[in-house]
């Protein structure tokens, strides 16, 4: 019995326990103590008192979590892939030797209509296509470029001799060292379009803009390389083969793709496109694409734009949460199926009785009582009780 105004001894043994069980960094006295015992109390993470959280983890509360993850990914899933078949896409396949590809369209391309060309497999990933780069035009980081055999005319002339176009432009700079230089300059992609209108039996221009289409971070990214008097030039003031009108292209190949695809935006196409006959002139059609193996490219037309992405996008996530969904759908089989047709309750396991070592034979110490044994059905009961006591 303690008189009043004293501190209760064991509370007061308690917190002499506590305080000297923290650590030398979290004791102290005033603003610093305070903090350090706050620490110390968070980090020993004491038992919580309710147990109303526990009730989440029991059998229909994961039931009905189950059923509403599974038709929030379901629901989802649907509206994504109906928003997939918004945005519209013409795809037109061209080969060396094409000089006009016709087309029409069903229905009118409302928006910023993007023009985007497509290569197929092609080992543009590869770790020496991707490092050979002028470091001259382009910053490093933490990565490394190199321009070897591919830093002079005639390594170009050896690797693209074919393309006359690309080979007379590189001439043309007057200088047998390539700026830029490196593979991914010397596999620049050149081919270049006009597109055009049918009304009534003439022909009419429809405006491609090619001035934008670099992400707009590209201008500090690449601004190493600048124009001056109609001409472009690198970093120390090098002179560059590369026209001033192939800039923008230039910016958006040096971003090389992940995987065997190219898709590189090209232009794009103010105000939309109405439904009607379109043909496609290709200015230029570089031959060197079928010598290195591919086939075909195409040029990808796409109207009707979606804040969610492109078709494949929007296809690829509505997937993933139908897939998602159905995963949820299966595990709520498996538990009404187990809870409520098999009626599988969880195991109560018996209640683990100690150990206690005999003293050494010829030894005066007693020998310690023995532990009661408590059976499982009296453990329940007394975790029941408890439980009860704290809810």
């Amino acid at each position: 019995m303690t008189n009043p105004g004293e501190p209760d001894p064991a509370s007061a043994s308690a917190a002499n326990r506590l305080s000297s069980n923290r650590p030398e960094s979290l004791r102290g006295k005033g603003c610093f103590g305070k903090v350090g015992r706050c620490v110390w109390k968070f980090l020993q993470q004491p038992e919580s008192r309710s147990t109303l959280y526990l009730r989440f983890f029991t059998r229909i509360p994961q039931l009905i979590c189950t059923v509403l993850v599974a038709v929030l990914f379901l629901v989802l899933g649907g509206v994504v892939y109906s928003q997939s078949s918004n945005p519209k896409e013409v795809a037109i396949t061209y080969r060396t030797g094409d000089t006009t590809k016709s087309f029409s369209l069903a229905e009118d391309l409302t928006g910023t209509v993007q023009i985007h060309y497509e290569i197929e497999g092609v080992l543009l990933n590869n770790k020496d296509y991707v490092s050979g780069k002028d470091k001259d035009s382009v910053y490093t980081f933490f990565s490394s470029v190199s321009c070897n055999n591919a830093d002079t005319l005639q390594w170009a002339i050896s690797r693209r001799g074919s393309d006359s176009n690309f080979i007379s432009r590189l001439t043309a700079a007057g200088d047998s060292t390539l700026s830029p230089c490196g593979l991914v300059n010397i596999a620049l992609f050149t081919d270049s379009y006009t597109l055009e209108r049918q009304n009534a039996n003439l022909w009419e221009a429809v405006s491609i803009d090619s001035s934008d289409v670099a992400w707009s971070r590209d201008d500090n990214s690449f601004n190493k390389v600048y124009e001056d008097q109609g001409r472009l030039y690198l970093a120390n003031d090098r002179a560059s083969w590369l026209p001033p009108e192939w800039l923008e292209h230039w910016k958006v190949w040096q971003r090389t793709p992940p995987g065997q695809t190219v898709r590189n935006l090209w232009g794009v196409i103010q105000g939309g496109l109405t439904k009607g006959e379109y043909r496609i002139q290709l200015v230029e059609n570089s031959p060197i694409w079928e010598e290195w193996g591919v086939v075909a490219r195409r040029l990808i037309i796409t109207g009707n734009p979606s804040w969610l992405g492109n078709i494949g996008a929007m296809q690829a996530l509505a997937g993933s949460m139908l897939a998602l969904g159905c995963v949820e759908l299966v595990l709520l089989a498996v538990l009404v199926v187990c809870v409520f047709i098999l009626q599988i309750k969880p195991r109560v396991p018996a209640a683990s009785t100690s150990m206690v070592m005999p003293p050494p034979l010829g030894s005066s110490a007693p020998r310690p009582a023995p532990v009661p044994q408590v059976t499982a059905t009296q453990s329940q009961r007394q975790r029941e009780v408890v439980h009860s006591m704290r809810v």
